[in-house]
């Protein structure tokens, strides 16, 4: 007994160079999935001037707020407690962020019924 088990069929050994030039002979590849494919369109705002955009950069001290505009305009800044969420949890970091993120939209008259069309957090 050689100790081998399952003595059926030795498997292939694959050289990778000779699959990719098989590859390269067969050309490109189409799936049919592809022309049956419809993109959803993404209505966006006419005026970049719209686009509202909010960044917070967190910390143990204190936390920033600023919104932009499409054009990359700044809008308003707001200073902020500490947003980290090892020191103070997640329900109060986010209960800070969201009444940062309030605070904002009162300062540039923006309802506060409309959310951002984008919000980052970097900490």
């Amino acid at each position: 007994m050689s100790g081998r088990k399952g003595r059926g069929k030795r498997k292939r050994r694959i050289d990778e160079y000779e699959l990719r030039r098989e590859l390269r002979k067969q050309g490109p590849r189409r799936d049919s999935s592809e022309d049956e494919l419809v993109m959803s369109k993404v209505i966006l705002p006419e005026h970049p001037e719209e686009i509202r955009i909010g960044g917070i950069e967190g910390g143990a001290t204190c936390s920033t707020l600023f919104i932009i505009d499409g054009q990359g305009t700044p809008l308003t800044e707001i200073k902020g407690p500490s947003t980290n969420h090892w020191y103070i949890g997640m329900e109060e970091t986010t209960a800070r962020i969201n009444a940062m993120v309030e605070r904002g939209k009162q300062s540039i008259g923006m309802s506060e019924s409309i959310p951002l069309d984008s919000l980052v957090v970097i900490k």
